[in-house]
């Protein structure tokens, strides 16, 4: 394990009711159950926005460039799940298509060496403790791809 993952699992941890136990899970299965709210929140972000901002075929690090934060994803049509500041999801206001999962709200979270499908994953992986998103920067990602979206509505 190299010494900025050990900070980076360690904040990750902080987000678990037991850590102890998130150690474990990583270990044994490859993906531990987080509580939203504590060291993150998360944003849930519906595949077909992703692609509307970025086309079909973009690459990780298209998507790194643009979100500049730790994104977790499952599969081709399954949501991103973006992380942002811990209190900045108490106020995320940007509809019911993009919700935020606040605090009491659980997720899935890949270990760190998680880089690459299939399965759960790191889209974008954390570079160092805390590395989530800037809500402004979600925030015009999100606008960016509604707005392509229309436009291809609107052609089609």
């Amino acid at each position: 394990m190299q010494g900025t993952d050990r900070f980076i699992i360690e904040w990750l941890a902080r987000a678990a009711d037991d850590p102890g136990q998130a150690h474990q899970e990583w270990d044994r299965q490859g993906v531990a159950l987080l509580r939203s709210g504590r060291s993150f929140s998360v944003v849930r972000i519906p595949a077909n926005l992703v692609h509307a901002a970025l086309g079909a075929e973009f690459t990780a690090a298209e998507l790194a460039s643009q979100l500049d934060g730790a994104v977790i994803h499952d599969g081709p049509e399954s949501p991103y799940w973006v992380l942002i500041r811990n209190h900045a999801g108490l106020v995320w206001d940007e509809g019911d298509d993009v919700p935020s999962l606040g605090t009491n709200h659980y997720l899935g979270v890949p270990s760190v060496a998680r880089r690459t499908p299939p399965g759960l994953h790191w889209a974008v992986a954390p570079r160092f403790d805390g590395d989530v998103c800037r809500p402004s920067t979600l925030r015009t990602f999100i606008a960016r791809a509604r707005q392509q979206l229309a436009v291809t509505s609107a052609e089609a």
